[in-house]
């Protein structure tokens, strides 16, 4: 097994690797670079504002649940991984450049869990509650599926302007709810495929000597954001 202070796999001026069975928060105090976190074993992920200005992709299949503010701050952090099914308070608070994270299973968006998460995409969720200020200045999401809301604050998608389908009637600043089905998840439905099975032709590109990998996250397709995740995974 790897080491809970293990030093990274791959390592430049731009970016470092860390692939972790196990884990401790100690691994960020020691390594300033690390990019990506790859830790298939964790299930919850609890540490406090966590220390890593420079992380943008987590992969960890298993993990269910996320404490409070643990990622609040990465600004770097594009794309989250996971099997999520709880999310605390400000967990993704300021994550600027977040864009790609899978909510379904989430039963509570708590209070503040995304806000100022800029870039973050359309969402397809089963929680039956959405607290305060949950979503607020998400500004990047347009739409929601929400059938299964029984509550939501009347703060939960500030400075959204996004349509919400859901059944619940509630009076929402700056979010219209309704029975139509708008939109689609095709985007969001092959994020969710690749991150179950992905490739891993980048794994011989780093192998071969690859030192690069251009992310331009404004024009990027979702599957290829996963294709970059994937060589992590195997």
């Amino acid at each position: 097994p790897v080491p809970h202070n293990p030093q990274c796999s791959f390592q430049s001026s731009y970016r470092c690797v860390l692939y972790a069975p196990t884990f401790r928060g100690n691994v960020f105090k020691s390594e300033q670079h690390i990019a990506i976190l790859v830790v298939n074993k964790l299930i919850k992920f609890e540490i406090n504002s966590l220390n890593a200005k420079r992380l943008k992709f987590i992969v960890a299949k298993n993990l269910q649940s996320v404490g409070s503010s643990a990622f609040s701050g990465a600004t770097a952090l594009t794309a989250v991984s996971a099997n999520l099914r709880q999310v605390g308070q400000e967990s993704f608070k300021n994550c600027w450049n977040l864009q790609l994270i899978n909510l379904e299973n989430v039963k509570v968006i708590s209070k503040r869990a995304f806000e100022n998460c800029y870039k973050l995409q359309n969402q397809r969720l089963k929680a039956a509650e959405i607290h305060e200020k949950a979503f607020k200045n998400c500004f990047s999401l347009s739409f929601v599926k929400a059938t299964q809301l029984k509550k939501c604050e009347i703060d939960a998608f500030l400075n959204c302007n996004c349509l919400v389908e859901t059944g619940l009637k509630a009076e929402v600043a700056d979010a219209t709810f309704t029975k139509d089905k708008s939109k689609n998840f095709d985007e969001m439905d092959q994020f969710v495929k690749d991150s179950k099975s992905p490739e891993d032709y980048l794994v011989n590109e780093l192998k071969r000597g690859a030192k690069r990998v251009t992310l331009k996250m404004k024009t990027l397709r979702n599957q290829m954001l996963m294709q970059q995740l994937a060589q992590w995974m195997k």
